[in-house]
């Protein structure tokens, strides 16, 4: 029976299962998170300032919602345009939030199972 319940929460975690796909808070953010993409292509200095307002605002929803994984490469991802504009304090802040919100999601996950 324990390996039956570990197999089912292993599989609901490696195909990304989540109770959240339905909340209107995580299609807000992956609304964020489609607009912060398109803003990051476009390569101007204006473009990356708002998406990383784009990758912030989709962060701040999948936190609120526990969705800490998403929330984890939103967040490294607005880290890596402050390196692009050689904004290296915050990059480095963004970095170590990203670290902490994974690391959340581990012990959220570890919980699950």
């Amino acid at each position: 029976m324990n390996t039956l319940l570990m197999c089912l929460c292993l599989t609901f975690v490696i195909t990304g299962y989540s109770s959240n796909e339905t909340d209107p808070k995580d299609s807000e953010a992956r609304q964020a998170l489609a607009n912060a993409e398109s803003l990051r292509a476009k390569w101007t200095k204006a473009s990356f300032r708002q998406a990383i307002e784009q990758y912030d605002k989709a962060a701040l929803l999948w936190i609120s919602i526990s969705d800490f994984s998403n929330a984890s490469d939103a967040t490294l991802k607005s880290g890596e345009i402050h390196f692009l504009l050689s904004e290296y304090p915050q990059a480095l802040e963004r970095f170590q939030s990203a670290e902490s919100l994974a690391r959340s999601e581990e012990r959220r996950v570890g919980k699950e199972c």
